[in-house]
């Protein structure tokens, strides 16, 4: 059972954006400079493609609120980076590992490869750039081929607190079911919208299965891969959970089937009840998808 709480969202979001070792470059040649405007005195200029790492984001000290300024029509926040080996200034020379400074984020793209649940076959793909409104698109990279699975909708991307986070990929006899969350507006604990993902191996097709958002007294979204004899079953819902002593209480449910033709075909509440019950005899017979 996963309890979304905000300490667990918040925990992710900040891993998201700052603790995994994702390739963030800059896409033309771009001035750092000594503070996050254009009057700051130049350190250097990055050239397109140098690696670089974000410490900071522009802020007002007394708000926390993020600064954003407009550049060449292009609005985005100034950023605090660091050069990472083997970056380079606009002349091709190397440039001195962890030199600091601020550049204007609408140059600067980032590529996230998500190492929970990695295989040698598969992996998720965050990328997203820091003009506004921030892109952000996820793929799944199998066996070196990306496809496409989700661009996060304008609700999804008005904050930099949006960030996907996956939690698990299932093999299933045809395909993969991929399960993540985002966090619409940037806003956590309860407003957490969870997706799933039905990706046909074969002909590479991504079929959107399902969305479970909790609600204000809800505190679980799970969604879960089963199968009996020849047919494949998803079961997604939410539920109130909080404590040891106080019985789980089904909010919204559903129930889906992966058809022959790897089509997704949703079933009746009647059969959700009944897979259900199977779930609460049998939990472990339920491969977690979120």
């Amino acid at each position: 059972m996963k309890k979304l709480f905000l300490f667990f969202l918040s925990f992710f979001v900040s891993v998201s954006l700052f603790g995994y070792d994702s390739e963030t470059y800059v896409t033309e040649n771009l001035r750092m400079r000594s503070e996050p405007n254009l009057q700051g005195k130049v350190i250097c200029t990055i050239k397109a493609g140098s690696k670089v790492s974000i410490e900071q984001f522009n802020q007002n000290s007394e708000t926390w609120e993020y600064i954003t300024d407009e550049i060449d029509g292009i609005k985005s926040w100034w950023l605090k980076v660091s050069t990472k080996e083997g970056a380079e200034d606009r002349d091709g020379k190397l440039l001195p590992a962890g030199t600091q400074g601020w550049v204007f984020g609408g140059y600067v793209k980032r590529v996230v490869a998500d190492e929970v649940y990695r295989t040698e076959d598969w992996t998720i793909v965050h990328k997203f750039d820091y003009s506004l409104p921030l892109k952000y698109t996820v793929y799944l990279k199998y066996k070196d081929e990306e496809i496409f699975l989700r661009a996060l909708d304008e609700n999804d991307s008005t904050s930099l607190g949006t960030m996907v986070y996956k939690r698990r990929l299932v093999v299933t006899d045809n395909g993969l079911l991929v399960g993540f969350y985002s966090i619409p507006d940037g806003k956590s604990f309860p407003w957490c919208s969870v997706h799933c993902y039905y990706i046909d191996l074969k002909t590479k097709k991504v079929t959107y299965v399902t969305t479970q958002s909790t609600e204000h007294n809800e505190v679980s979204a799970d969604c879960y891969y089963y199968k009996e004899g020849n047919t494949e079953y998803i079961l997604a819902f939410t539920s109130t959970y909080w404590s040891s002593e106080e019985p789980q209480k089904i909010t919204n449910g559903g129930a889906y089937a992966i058809g022959k033709s790897n089509n997704i075909i949703k079933l009746s509440y009647q059969k959700f009840e009944e897979l259900y019950e199977k779930y609460k005899k049998n939990p472990e017979s339920f491969k977690p998808i979120f």
